[in-house]
């Protein structure tokens, strides 16, 4: 009976200290394993909607002869409430500057002036788990950026003279630690609802697994001795 004993604890301390060593793996405090996919520091999200939104507006805008359109200036006018109209009106305003002669005016009251109007129809950041839960392998997240933001220009008599659907999409793999890094406050529509999948969670079945095969061995070779 004693050398039972003695058999169970010396496998028994054995098998701790395995676990503390597996368990300290998985916590290790070191850096997050490079990523030769996946940039050290991503683009912030709002950085990414702007090159975006961007790169649109100068794809629809630029098929479009603005300056035969006869309208000096044009009132600048969301059509509703949403906390990236103010991204949308820069992005209209520096391409405004750079690519045409027309002036756009934030706060005129003139009847006599044309508009250009806006309306921010969808815009959003999604993550998504994308590799394999290995319990030792960085967390790898998908990340997708979408928007959809209606666009027109009306003469001094409120008639539409043009009208364009702006819609763009990108996709790219970023690590779980990067995600408060590439959010931005207080901006919402850069942000996404994201359950943190926790590295011992993953580790879990193995850790039970092993502990039970463990001891199940343990008992078989305590028989057999």
């Amino acid at each position: 009976m004693r050398s039972y004993f003695l058999f169970f604890i010396k496998r028994g301390l054995l098998l701790l200290l395995m676990m503390i060593f597996t368990i300290q793996c998985v916590y290790s405090p070191t850096e997050t394993p490079a990523c030769p996919d996946i940039p050290a520091q991503p683009s912030l999200n709002i950085a990414l909607f702007e090159f975006l939104l961007y790169d649109s507006l100068t794809d629809s805008l630029d098929s479009t002869e603005l300056n035969s359109l006869s309208l000096p200036f044009l009132k600048l006018e969301p059509e509703s409430e949403h906390e990236a109209n103010r991204l949308v009106e820069n992005c209209l305003s520096v391409y405004f500057l750079e690519h045409t002669r027309i002036e756009l005016n934030l706060d005129s009251n003139s009847s006599d002036m044309g508009s250009l109007r806006y309306h921010v129809q969808d815009i959003r950041v999604d993550y998504q788990v994308s590799n394999s839960l290995s319990p030792f392998s960085p967390i790898r997240i998908t990340r997708r950026l979408t928007f959809t933001v209606n666009l027109k220009i009306l003469d001094s008599q409120s008639n539409i003279i043009y009208f364009s659907k702006l819609t763009g999409a990108y996709t790219d793999k970023i690590l779980q630690e990067h995600i408060p890094l590439v959010e931005s406050e207080p901006y919402d529509f850069t942000q996404a609802e994201y359950t943190r999948i926790d590295k011992l969670r993953r580790f879990e079945p193995a850790l039970i697994f092993s502990i039970i095969g463990s001891v199940v061995y343990l008992f078989y070779e305590a028989r057999n001795e």
